[in-house]
């Protein structure tokens, strides 16, 4: 199962369909299109009829179990989702300007290349936005406690062990970064703002980064006037080649940052 986070923006489909039944149904359907587009792949069919395949479901009562369908029934089933998709139009939660693309997701397991790119993408010692960071893990505790450890066991994560870096006394590790991005429950805006200046996922369209970024923000804080406040834009970009993880942590973060710009949290499901 992958990590499934979207922006949560109230809207008609979701008051309408339910929170749960939303997210269940837009994962029936990303099933059922992957196998559609194995079936066509590898057999060169097109009849959705005639792609049977076994699925996991659950049943009224919550119970667990499998049960052989088509790609063609669990479309069908999937029809509430275009008869409300027209309320996506112009959604400013839209993270890719198309129906229900507020709905995302992290493949599992993380590479050890994601993990890495993390770690490295901590704000360099000696920055402020690294003192902050480091303070949160010392408060909050994160990294501890054993639950990556499970993760590893369980392949959520494809490496054995965490990246590690020495920064002067402190001991930065991808089991911390992990922690602040996933383990915290849904990402409130605040946290959102912290999760950006740690990982320098943030600039002014006037190319200010880092510490002189963070100056800018704090003296409109302090002044109070919000005519002075840089615009903030998006930092990150996917790169030619890069490892999927990466891409895909990447967009998570570009999601924090539009939950961010509308002041709501990112909701998380593991």
């Amino acid at each position: 199962m992958p990590i499934r986070y979207y922006v949560n923006l109230d809207c008609e489909p979701r008051r309408e369909l339910g929170e749960g039944e939303l997210l269940e149904l837009l994962a029936k359907r990303e099933r059922a299109q992957s196998v559609q587009a194995r079936f066509r792949e590898e057999h060169g069919l097109e009849d959705t009829a005639r792609m049977r395949f076994r699925e996991k479901t659950a049943t009224p009562s919550g119970q667990r179990v499998t049960r052989e369908t088509t790609v063609a029934e669990v479309l069908e089933e999937c029809r509430p989702l275009g008869m409300h998709a027209r309320h996506c139009e112009s959604c400013p939660a839209a993270l890719q300007g198309t129906a229900y693309s507020c709905t995302q997701s992290i493949s599992i397991p993380i590479s050890a290349e994601a993990e890495g790119w993390l770690v490295r993408q901590v704000a360099p010692e000696g920055s402020q936005a690294f003192a902050l960071f480091r303070d949160a893990v010392e408060r909050q505790g994160y990294g501890k406690g054993g639950r990556f450890a499970n993760w590893r066991k369980g392949g959520f994560l494809k490496a054995d062990r965490p990246v590690t870096e020495k920064r002067g006394e402190f001991i930065l590790t991808s089991d911390q970064v992990l922690n602040a991005l996933l383990l915290v429950g849904d990402i409130m805006p605040p946290h959102g703002l912290g999760v950006l200046v740690h990982l320098q996922a943030l600039r002014s369209t006037e190319g200010h980064t880092g510490d002189e970024l963070l100056a800018l923000m704090e003296g409109v804080s302090q002044s109070g006037s919000a005519e002075d406040a840089p615009e903030i834009e998006f930092a990150l970009s996917p790169e030619k080649g890069e490892d999927a993880s990466i891409t895909e942590l990447k967009f998570f973060l570009y999601a924090v940052y539009r939950a961010l710009s509308l002041e709501v949290p990112l909701a998380l499901r593991l």
